[in-house]
């Protein structure tokens, strides 16, 4: 297999990943404005660096994924101090 071809699946499976965390924490809607934004930033970069593009698209998506996930479980706690 070539490394195009073993990237194009680990991005694959990252996005179904993302659509099932997204979904799962009702942040789907988020998904269509979100996504779009970060593959147009990612493919202009890639036209210019091939490999650029697609680490920003990666850690872009990790990076709010980490820090949504931060932001629902500090809100939980908040939810159950008050209760």
């Amino acid at each position: 297999m070539s490394s195009e071809t073993i990237l194009s699946l680990f991005i694959s499976g990252f996005w179904i990943f993302v659509w099932l965390f997204l979904k799962r924490n009702g942040l789907l809607p988020f998904l269509l404005i979100y996504v779009p934004a970060a593959y147009l930033v990612g493919w202009g970069l890639n036209w210019l660096y091939p490999w650029l593009g697609t680490v920003i698209i990666i850690v872009s998506h990790i990076g709010y994924l980490g820090i949504k996930s931060i932001m629902i479980v500090l809100e939980d706690k908040k939810n159950k101090t008050q209760q």
